[in-house]
């Protein structure tokens, strides 16, 4: 029995439903370039490395493939069609060899990573605030789309938006039947702008570059931590509903716009970051919110403190 490598296989079911023909080259580029990134992990040692055996990002490797797969089709095997050094420009983990990574010496300091647990990363002020105190900066889920802000925290958190190839049911035209192909784009918006307070659930050591911090709060307990959070939220927000829960990673041409729940889903490309979130959403519809400080008291009971 001949067994068929699973990159071909891939590119087979690619084919017999090939979901990337409406792209531009450019959009191929940026998908390749979003995959890269969540398969590029910092290893142990500093180097850049990627997840095999059990660990595999099976689900990227194939999309890899799919994305290949249709340039390919269109101008020829690899590099074919792609812009020359488009891959430079990919938001890589950086490495840190021949150094060990300061975020591996500062989490195994604390015991090493423990799976359950929430983490929160920023500058040490805040995170001393966060333990000492409980206090939490509270912002708008409109604030994240600031332009100012790095590529690891800027989105649209209120907009999901995707295309998707179709294939519409014949016409007639003239006598003619004729048939109809496109591009549709679509667009899920929030209903309203909402409160937001994003957390790690996995830890992964790339995080203190992504999001420009020096000190990481790690909390133990997170139903204790998140509880206090949405109550001191809640009570702090007479009119607004409190919610927590993990994000969904989605894929904008291969999910379905009907199913996605703006408060809780992101684009794959941003996966890597494993992120918790809790928010507090106004029961009524409203545009404009100004950012708060959120006081739930001293977390030195359920978190510590790490350092880089």
């Amino acid at each position: 029995m001949v067994m068929i490598p699973r990159h071909e296989l891939w590119s087979r079911k690619y084919r017999n439903s090939p979901y990337m023909k409406h792209f531009s080259p450019l959009d191929l580029e940026e998908r390749i370039k979003d995959i890269f990134n969540l398969l590029s992990t910092l290893a142990p040692n500093g180097k850049i490395s990627v997840a095999v055996g059990k660990n595999i990002n099976e689900e990227m490797w194939r999309k890899y493939t799919h994305t290949l797969c249709e340039m390919e089709d269109r101008y020829g095997p690899y590099p074919n069609g792609f812009t020359h050094g488009f891959i430079e420009s990919t938001n890589m983990v950086s490495p840190t060899f021949p150094n060990i990574p300061a975020s591996k010496i500062a989490i195994d300091i604390a015991g090493g990573i423990v799976p359950g647990r929430l983490y929160k990363f920023s500058k040490k002020k805040y995170i001393y605030d966060m333990y000492r105190s409980g206090i939490f900066r509270i912002a708008p889920a409109s604030y994240y789309s600031d332009p100012s802000l790095n590529a690891a925290i800027r989105d649209d958190e209120l907009v999901f938006n995707g295309s998707v190839s179709i294939s519409l049911k014949n016409f007639i035209k003239l006598g003619r039947i004729t048939p109809s192909y496109g591009r549709l784009e679509y667009l899920v918006k929030a209903r309203t702008n909402y409160y937001v307070s994003c957390f790690s659930s996995n830890y992964t050591y790339r995080e203190f570059s992504d999001f420009e911090a020096d000190a990481c709060l790690i909390i133990k307990d997170p139903r204790v931590f998140i509880s206090r959070l949405i109550t001191a939220g809640s009570q702090t927000l007479p009119g607004y509903e409190g919610f927590a829960g993990g994000v969904k990673y989605l894929d904008p041409v291969l999910c379905d716009p009907c199913k996605i729940d703006i408060n809780f889903a992101k684009h794959f490309k941003y996966a890597y970051q494993n992120e918790y979130r809790a928010i507090w959403a106004p029961k009524e519809p409203i545009s404009e919110l100004q950012a708060f400080y959120l006081n739930i008291g001293p977390l030195d009971d359920i978190a510590e403190v790490i350092e880089i």
